[in-house]
């Protein structure tokens, strides 16, 4: 299933034929710069604080209905430097978004704070983003180009490092493929002379490989994804 926390969407990982899918989303854009802009509503900072966001000029997001209630919110309503994930209903009278679970950082004021919208049917507009709906038991896949009956539909609910290595010397990881885990494929602490050779690592939902406090350390002939 999904759910929201005040740091990440959890949901499956999903991928087609290796290609990863995307939760539906609006705006379709990685760049804060191409979010909604909103203004915050009776703006209190702190946790444990549900967010008002008023969005007078927007017209998409408030002509959709279908599970409005599912949507999961997120955007930079606090602070420059910290986003926030959270649930809330559409008030289309006063275009308004209520949020109905809390934030760390809660809201400030100010008059632009980006936002953007996940998990939405009326959102699945491009090739490659997804939404399940919860009423129906229904998945539905905007597919890529070239996708048939013949590809293959891969989903991961792990959310687990693949390989964590802690004060560990001398590995060798060589021809191997990692993919699709919520966590990172490999996790380095305090290691050292470690290599990894010709190896792909795809549709993570964290860093493919994090390594801290390890010395030398060599990434080569290597795809990450």
């Amino acid at each position: 299933g999904i759910f929201d926390s005040s740091f990440q969407i959890n949901a499956p990982l999903m991928s087609i034929d290796n290609q990863a899918l995307n939760l539906s989303r609006y705006p379709n854009s990685d760049s804060s710069e191409d979010w909604l802009i909103g203004q915050p509503v009776d703006p209190k900072g702190g946790n444990n604080t549900m967010p008002t966001i008023s969005l007078p000029n927007e017209e998409k997001l408030f002509n959709m209905s279908y599970r409005t209630e599912d949507f999961i919110y997120h955007g930079y309503i606090a602070w420059g430097w910290a986003s926030s994930f959270f649930k809330g209903t559409l008030n289309k009278d006063a275009k308004t978004i209520n949020g109905t679970t809390t934030t760390y950082y809660g809201i400030t004021a100010g008059q632009k704070k980006p936002v953007h919208m996940f998990n939405s049917f009326e959102a699945i507009d491009q090739p490659g983003e997804w939404y399940y709906d919860k009423s129906s038991d229904m998945l539905y896949i905007y597919p890529f180009e070239g996708t048939t009956t013949d590809s293959k539909l891969y989903v991961s609910n792990s959310a687990f490092d693949m390989i964590s290595a802690n004060g560990t010397n001398n590995l060798n990881f060589e021809g191997i493929r990692f993919t699709s885990s919520a966590r990172r494929g490999i996790k380095l602490d305090n290691t050292n002379n470690v290599t990894i050779n010709n190896c792909i690592f795809n549709n993570f939902g964290s860093t493919a490989v994090y390594a801290d406090n390890s010395t030398n350390f060599t990434i080569k002939n290597s795809d990450l994804y």
